[in-house]
């Protein structure tokens, strides 16, 4: 059978964080709330060997970081929709201070996952692949313009409602 949901995080986060950083990035940034799992962000940071970008792991809660340097963004299913929505506005805001393309992979979604990105109609979705290395796991593709910004001050869209 598949792992559980928390083993499949840490999996994942394990071979996402290599990959990201291994991408060509200028720089990896990670946002993990619980305390373990950024110890062991760090600590699998540290063991990578390969020419890579550096890598920040900070503990925070993702849905009141900062995303306004983000240009790639990559999540491994780490939140039900209700975070996953506040995450997606404080991204889509950060549109309005740094206008930008982002492009943005979610790893192993869920049903109302999908049912909450099939409302973004300001994300453009490009594709959906097996994430390489990860038992067959599918990960939806996206990009966002800068078109796509929305004030800081102003009612969220009725897909956020």
């Amino acid at each position: 059978g598949w792992p559980s949901r928390r083993l499949m995080k840490v999996l994942i986060m394990r071979t996402a964080s290599r990959v990201a950083a291994l991408a060509g990035v200028k720089r990896c940034v990670g946002i993990e709330r619980s305390s373990k799992l950024s110890e062991l962000a760090k600590t699998n940071a540290a063991r990578l060997r390969l020419p890579h970008a550096p890598i920040e792991i900070h503990q925070a809660d993702a849905s009141n970081a900062d995303f306004s340097a983000g240009t790639v963004f990559l999540f491994c299913n780490p939140f039900g929709v209700k975070t996953l929505e506040s995450v997606m506005i404080q991204i889509r805001r950060s549109l309005t201070t740094n206008p930008r393309e982002i492009q943005m992979m979610y790893i192993h979604p869920e049903p109302p996952h999908r049912e909450y990105f099939a409302r973004c109609g300001w994300l453009e979705k490009t594709g959906e692949k097996t994430f390489p290395g990860a038992w067959g796991i599918p990960a939806l593709y996206f990009k966002i313009g800068p078109g796509a910004a929305v004030e800081g001050g102003a009612e969220e869209p009725a897909e956020f409602a």
